[in-house]
């Protein structure tokens, strides 16, 4: 249900990232942000109508500190 109006193409390359697990599973995670790292706080500022509007707000935490602050403010 999100929509179209919220999403914007950029031009960057996708972010990307791989999880190691080990025997024991003690885990590591290599992630490369791409164009994740143009989501900014005021890009979440700018959404702030459909966020308080949404049932449920999730945040993937290969994006930057700022943008998911402001989407859970």
């Amino acid at each position: 249900g999100l929509p179209p109006a919220m999403l914007r193409r950029v031009a960057a390359a996708t972010g990307s990232g791989i999880g190691f697990t080990d025997a024991d599973g003690e885990n590591c995670l290599a992630v490369h942000m791409g164009a994740n790292r143009l989501l900014s706080g005021e890009d979440a500022r700018s959404a702030a109508l459909a966020i308080q509007r949404a049932g449920l707000v999730l945040a993937q935490c290969e994006i930057a500190d700022e943008p998911i602050r402001e989407a859970f403010r």
